[in-house]
């Protein structure tokens, strides 16, 4: 599993909501929405737009424009880490996804 169903399904095990409660959001069934964790299906701008909602996060993660696309599909099942940074004078969200094997370095 990679790139947006892998995001999808680190996003929503992050936040503890179960595919029903994200396919109730999205006005359709758990299995279509299922369809979209395995990558059998791709959801539509609007539903993108809602599940951005739903995860706090850009579109642009959802569709890979904030990080590298070769992290990700080199991962069975991303973690994903919010952190808070300030930039601009303004404190924001960091959200990133992480290998599951993947280690801090005291380095970094």
């Amino acid at each position: 599993m990679n790139g947006l169903a892998g995001i999808l399904t680190a996003l929503r095990k992050e936040q503890r909501l179960s595919q029903q409660t994200v396919a109730t959001k999205l006005g359709i069934s758990q299995q279509a929405y299922g369809h979209y964790e395995t990558g059998k299906r791709e959801p539509t701008i609007d539903n993108l737009i809602v599940l951005a909602d739903l995860f706090k996060v850009p579109i642009d993660l959802l569709v890979g424009r904030y990080y590298m696309p070769q992290m990700l599909q080199s991962m069975e099942s991303p973690k994903v880490v919010r952190s808070k940074k300030i930039i601009n004078g303004k404190e924001m969200t960091v959200v990133s996804f992480r290998d599951k094997n993947y280690q801090e370095s005291d380095d970094e």
